[in-house]
């Protein structure tokens, strides 16, 4: 988990950054955070009021803290009715998340390998050669490599979806 938190942190798209972040935070449905709008927002209770959910019911979020410190950073810049709108178009919400997703899935990947004991050391070597590279090509190109010289690459985060992160938010906190 710090290895993906890490690695939403330091994306480049403040708002795939944020609505990661606040994703990670909350829980709630993919659907309704790029959908969310700044009327729904109750900034007294720190509550975020979800009008129509895929039940068809309204629901109430309590926002924490650092969800409220993403949002108020958002709003004293806001110049749409989206909290996450889009770059190009901003009276359209967000849309398409899968290559911010993608790209932080594999600057996580990434981290996670360094610390391998069999890896680390390859890919120390290898990244002194491509240091011109992201790190999302950066784990592209390592894993190519790997799979030409028949090195076994381990496990790593590319197989989760955004929707685990609202799976197993829900499993923490019904512990």
């Amino acid at each position: 988990m710090s290895h993906l938190i890490n690695s939403v942190n330091v994306d480049e798209n403040e708002t795939l950054r944020d609505i990661f972040m606040f994703l990670l935070l909350t829980g709630v449905r993919k659907m309704n955070a790029q959908t969310m709008r700044w009327e729904d927002i109750i900034w007294e209770r720190n509550e975020w009021r979800i009008p129509d959910t895929k039940n068809g019911e309204a629901l109430t979020i309590p926002l924490s803290l650092k969800a409220i410190e993403i949002l108020k950073n958002r709003d004293s810049r806001a110049k749409s009715r989206w909290v996450f709108p889009q770059e190009n178009d901003p009276d359209k919400h967000i849309i398409n998340l899968k290559r911010g997703w993608k790209r932080i899935l594999e600057r996580a990947s990434l981290n996670l390998i360094r610390n391998d004991v069999l890896l680390g050391d390859w890919i120390c070597e290898r990244e002194k050669k491509l240091i011109f590279l992201k790190s999302e090509e950066l784990y592209r190109e390592l894993k190519r490599q790997a799979e030409k010289k028949k090195i076994e690459w381990p496990n790593d985060m590319m197989d989760i979806r955004i929707h685990d992160i609202q799976e197993n938010f829900l499993v923490v906190t019904r512990r």
